[in-house]
C-alpha cells in the first residue's frame, strides 16, 4: 500500500488547473465498481476510511 501511495504522490496534479486528475480517476473506478456490482444507476457508497484517505 505504501508503494502505491508513493506512486500516486508522484502525479503532478497542479499541471492542469481545469481538470481534477485524481477526482476523475476516482470517478472512473467508482463507475466500474458500480457496473460490476449490478447497480448501474450511479448509486454507490464510499466508506469513511476511503474518503479520509483521499482527502
Amino acid at each position: 500500500m505504501a508503494s502505491l501511495l508513493d506512486e500516486i504522490n508522484k502525479i503532478d496534479t497542479t499541471s492542469d488547473k481545469e481538470n481534477d486528475i485524481i477526482g476523475r480517476v476516482y470517478e472512473y473506478f467508482l463507475g466500474k465498481f458500480d457496473i460490476a456490482e449490478g447497480k448501474g444507476k450511479g448509486e454507490f457508497y464510499t466508506p469513511k476510511s476511503i474518503v479520509n484517505l483521499i482527502a
